[in-house]
């Protein structure tokens, strides 16, 4: 399932241009109809997690949790390019 949902994000990124950012799309919430810029839509995406990141690691901590680092860099190092 999330490979498939994978491949459809994969293939919609490959295909947006610049111009594409633009364009809105309209929703409905809470019975209120809304309208939403792609671009922003895809902010809200990459963001939101980074959010949710911040507020588990604040509670662990204040429950008396042992910190762990969740910057994405920890997780995902950077390719060692040897010395400078």
């Amino acid at each position: 399932m999330f490979a498939d949902i994978e491949n459809k994000w994969t293939a919609y990124l490959a295909k947006l241009e610049d111009a594409d950012l633009t364009r809105t799309f309209d929703y409905v919430r809470q019975g209120v109809r809304l309208r939403y810029a792609i671009e922003h839509a895809l902010t809200q995406l990459n963001v939101h997690a980074l959010y949710h990141r911040g507020q588990v690691e604040s509670l662990v901590s204040r429950l008396g949790g042992r910190f762990m680092d969740t910057d994405f860099v920890f997780w995902h190092k950077p390719e060692e390019l040897g010395d400078f």
